[in-house]
């Protein structure tokens, strides 16, 4: 199913669907379609409450009377959030409406895979393995939380603007540490991409998901399936008894190292194939690194293909099983045949019968009875056999146990005619030793001789928390996941002693144990905390926090002389403002000690030009006052006076005789 902007239904359709316009959860406005499937219909959607474009899937309303298909559903959203990675649609919210369920998952705008090769054909070989790279990262991360696809194909590959690929529609999928809902049923899957597991056994893990991987690089790679152009069911046989063929097959400049890796993802026994997508990565960038860029580069002929089987056809697979032999009739092996009557036409009836052969009758007739009493014996015992083995009696109503102590629970299953197998599991809402679920469901009909599942809770599953503290966030976070803890919550601090992006707390201590559920919240430290230096020229020391535990700087004073600068205050500073710092940086300023202060020379006595030469060569200004005109031009009287100390460039006032 695409979840993508391109409308796959008419604008009529459209505008006739009852959810047109409708607001979800009093916060998602239903925009328009934009694709319908086999189990749901996406929608657009506007997420009013944060302001974002999003896509939901909506469950058809028929659906709902199957269990199984609801089930199906909601567990898409269960596994799916619990997924976080580039690589993998990532899924909201889910909720239900008018009598159904729905899902609200991130709108990726754009087409898919599939779409991708019937417009251009086979990809480049380079993007093809770094398409496969990319999808069997966003695996890696859903197999390590245990999370197996089991329906990868290209229809189920989304690609964004920019080309990258999103892994969508995990309605398949099975959480592997759950009781799988399917393991009594028929089991879905895509006939082209199906893994021989899946047709003999009915179960796969997730290297299924790695051989419907190598079919796909198969296939973006040559542009056709491997077992083209059959019927469904004989492409499942293909896939059962016959290895997928080398790409090399079809385009023969292909590398032996394409024909490897695809036989590697492909193999025909899980055990001989690629054990993990963690593998998987290593070996397509193995083989990446080995192929040369003109390779690299080269596309396979664009040919249409030629199949009677739908690549993206999805088909049921019946897990083989074998019938069991009718019992041997209590008669015995033997046959008995009724005595006959022979005429001839146009003849009269001939007698066979003489008076030895009547005595002989009458000697045989007792045994003639007993063979037919045992004959009746054997078809009333056989009634029996086939009413309580094949017939109405070999059903019954599976009674509700659900929430009752497992002792219990077996107990009423077993006077209804049943046998048991018993598979425990975690939940959050029934207690350790009571029924969370069985197969079949209460109420239903099923057959006796078919073991019913009881799923026994364990109570709540519960996580020990690993240690967080001084790891890299990256770290911590991949850490939390691989243990299924849900991702973290982020508070960002500085520090002038943890490196940016580290650890310094969370908020559940070391080895504690803790629900699954629990959000741990992460400190990580920001580094240390900038601080722009303010203008600290002409302020006074005790306008500057120089001193204490609030002291941002670390501040080296010095003193200077300054004729423009009050005593007191800041002449410079070193750095200069406007330069980031850190708490604790050295900040050195020089504090003004006033003007400086110099002696009045002698000048008593001397003529005005000397007196003024004197008094400007000492650094003062000069203000001459003439007595009676100053006739004898000399120097009679200095204010200050000779001797006196006065701040460099004050006057000096002279009185002239």
């Amino acid at each position: 199913m695409v979840l993508s902007g391109s409308r796959s239904e008419s604008e009529d359709a459209a505008i006739k669907d009852p959810l047109i316009g409708v607001k979800l959860d009093q916060r998602y406005r239903v925009t328009k379609l934009l694709a319908r499937g086999g189990m749901a219909t996406v929608y657009h959607a506007v997420d009013e409450r944060l302001e974002r474009e999003v896509a939901i899937k909506v469950m058809h309303p028929h659906l709902l009377g199957s269990g199984s298909f609801a089930a199906r559903f909601q567990q898409e959203a269960r596994s799916v959030a619990r997924l976080i990675h580039p690589h993998i649609v990532t899924v909201f919210d889910q909720g239900q409406v008018q009598g159904t369920a729905y899902i609200v998952m991130e709108l990726v705008e754009g087409a898919t895979v599939r779409d991708s090769l019937r417009t251009s054909g086979p990809y480049p070989l380079g993007q093809a393995l770094e398409l496969t790279k990319a999808i069997a990262q966003g695996l890696d991360a859903a197999h390590r939380n245990g999370v197996v696809h089991r329906d990868i194909k290209p229809e189920n590959i989304l690609l964004t603007q920019d080309g990258s690929p999103k892994i969508a529609d995990f309605g398949l999928a099975r959480t592997v540490s759950e009781i799988s809902i399917s393991s009594h049923s028929t089991v879905l899957g895509t006939v082209a991409y199906v893994a021989p597991e899946v047709v003999t056994t009915g179960d796969s893990d997730g290297r299924g998901d790695l051989y419907s991987l190598g079919i796909m690089l198969y296939e973006m790679i040559t542009g056709t399936t491997p077992f083209g152009g059959k019927s469904p069911i004989n492409v499942a046989y293909s896939h059962v008894n016959e290895s997928v063929p080398s790409p090399s097959t079809l385009v023969d400049w292909l590398p032996i190292e394409i024909d490897e890796l695809v036989s590697a993802l492909t193999a025909k026994n899980p055990e001989e194939r690629v054990s993990s997508a963690a593998e998987a990565l290593t070996l397509i960038g193995n083989t990446y690194a080995a192929i040369p860029a003109s390779l690299l580069a080269r596309r396979a002929d664009f040919v249409v293909e030629d199949t009677a089987v739908e690549p993206d056809q999805t088909i049921r697979f019946q897990p083989q099983s074998y019938t069991s032999p009718l019992p041997p009739s209590p008669a015995g092996k033997d046959t008995v045949l009724a005595p006959v009557t022979v005429h001839k036409q146009g003849a009269e009836q001939i007698p066979i019968a003489s008076d030895e052969a009547e005595q002989s009758s009458r000697r045989r007739w007792p045994w003639i009875l007993l063979l037919i009493l045992l004959v009746a014996a054997a078809f009333s015992g056989g009634g029996y056999w086939w009413y309580q083995a094949l017939g109405p009696g070999s059903y019954s109503i599976m009674p509700t146990v659900e929430g009752l102590p497992v002792e219990e629970a077996l107990d009423r299953i077993n006077a209804a005619g049943f046998t048991t197998e018993t598979q425990e599991g975690f939940s959050d809402t029934i207690p350790a030793g009571h029924v969370v679920a069985t197969t079949p469901e209460a109420g239903q009909q099923f057959r006796k001789s078919t073991p019913v599942q009881v799923r026994v809770s364990q109570g709540v599953e519960m996580f020990t928390v690993p240690r967080l503290e001084g790891l890299s966030l990256d770290d911590a976070q991949e850490t939390l996941l691989n243990l299924r803890f849900k991702a973290p919550t982020i508070i960002e601090e500085w520090s002038e002693t943890v490196p940016a992006k580290q650890v310094m707390s969370a908020s559940e201590s070391e080895n504690a144990s803790v629900r699954h559920d629990t959000v741990i919240s992460l400190t990580v430290s920001k580094g240390r905390q900038p601080f722009e230096l303010p203008n600290l020229v002409g302020k006074t020391l005790t306008d500057v926090n120089t001193e204490g535990d609030d002291a941002v700087f670390s501040y080296e004073l010095s003193e200077a002389f300054s004729d423009t600068v009050a005593q007191g205050s800041i002449i410079s500073q070193e750095p200069e403002a406007g330069k980031t710092l850190y708490r604790g940086d050295k900040v050195k300023l020089v504090i003004s000690k006033g003007p400086e202060l110099v002696e009045v020379p002698r000048v008593f006595g001397a003529t005005t030009e000397e007196a003024k030469k004197r008094l400007e060569a000492a650094g003062f200004q000069v203000k001459i006052k003439k007595f009676s005109g100053g006739l004898l031009n000399r120097v009679r009287y200095a204010d200050p006076g000779q001797g006196k100390m006065a701040p460099k460039g004050s006057v000096v006032t002279i009185t002239i005789f």
